[in-house]
């Protein structure tokens, strides 16, 4: 929902390109945002439980959930960041190219 406001408010207020070149973006990164999403779901159980047990059980199984989605998207925004402009151009074309941006920038977003 959170990257989909801002493709309402561009419909309304840009022009189509910019909409476009947004959305292009935005759908290159929505595996990874799938992801988290799971990530989070597969965790609350477990964040609930500790949390009921203790405050220190709590605090050490937030500190590793966030340690995991961490290490884990941090390569992957790495490698976002590295070879994001080539993945757009051979995913899209050249014609989506100013839709690097948006996708770095939710690269970073997630992680």
């Amino acid at each position: 929902l959170k990257t989909r406001l801002p493709l309402i408010y561009l419909g309304f207020a840009s022009v189509p390109e910019a909409l476009g070149i947004y959305s292009a973006g935005v759908k290159l990164i929505e595996p990874w945002a799938f992801l988290t999403s799971a990530l989070s779901i597969s965790f609350w159980p477990k964040l609930v439980t500790s949390r009921r047990e203790s405050e220190q059980k709590f605090e050490s199984f937030v500190k590793v959930y966030f340690a995991v989605i961490f290490y884990l998207f941090l390569p992957l925004t790495i490698l976002s960041l590295l070879f994001g402009q080539l993945l757009i151009e051979r995913l899209l074309g050249p014609i989506y190219i100013n839709a690097v941006p948006v996708f770095e920038v939710h690269s970073i977003i997630l992680l």
